[in-house]
């Protein structure tokens, strides 16, 4: 299903000569998140994107829709089965190759050297309001504030504060390796 997509700002450049598209700066709203960032695509075959960027705030219940999902997907699959409420705060963004960090001059010439990995990832959010089935069948976190960072290939979360049950958590941290 479509998502809703309001007030894109986007300016770049082409480079033709290396079949590169620069995003310099993307600002966007999509789906009530606000999306800051700027991009990177080389038109080779398959094509590269890498995008930089901040996320304001996300829903869980989107977290899923807006995740591709052939990137990251161990963590993917669990965070879909296992994810049921809260929200992701302040999240930092990093896929793909390097974006440029800024407007001034060509970018690097990825077809002379070995190309860039495309499945690079490096997630940091803040949390709060989770639900999660972290360990079934033990009792799902409620409630739960702290921070994760996925890269490709573990997800680490920090847990703050929460509730497990009757007991409350002061702290403790969860890591998935892939």
């Amino acid at each position: 299903a479509p998502l809703p997509l309001a007030g894109v700002e986007a300016t770049g450049r082409w480079y033709p000569g290396r079949e590169t598209v620069e995003v310099g700066r993307l600002v966007a709203d999509i789906g009530g998140s606000h999306l800051d960032a700027r991009a990177r695509v080389v038109l080779a075959a398959p094509p590269v994107v890498g995008l930089h960027g901040t996320v304001d705030a996300l829903p869980l219940a989107r977290l899923a829709r807006l995740w591709p999902t052939d990137l990251a997907s161990a963590a993917r699959s669990w965070v879909a089965a296992s994810l049921r409420e809260g929200e992701l705060r302040r999240c930092r963004v990093r896929l793909g190759p390097p974006a440029p960090a800024d407007e001034t001059g060509p970018p690097p010439a990825y077809a002379a050297a070995a190309p860039p990995e495309p499945q690079a990832v490096d997630v940091a959010c803040d949390f709060r309001g989770v639900a999660a089935d972290y360990l079934p069948p033990l009792d799902p976190i409620r409630n739960a504030i702290g921070s994760a960072r996925l890269t490709a290939d573990r997800l680490s979360v920090e847990v703050e504060s929460g509730s497990v049950g009757a007991c409350r958590v002061d702290g403790g941290t969860f890591v998935l390796a892939f």
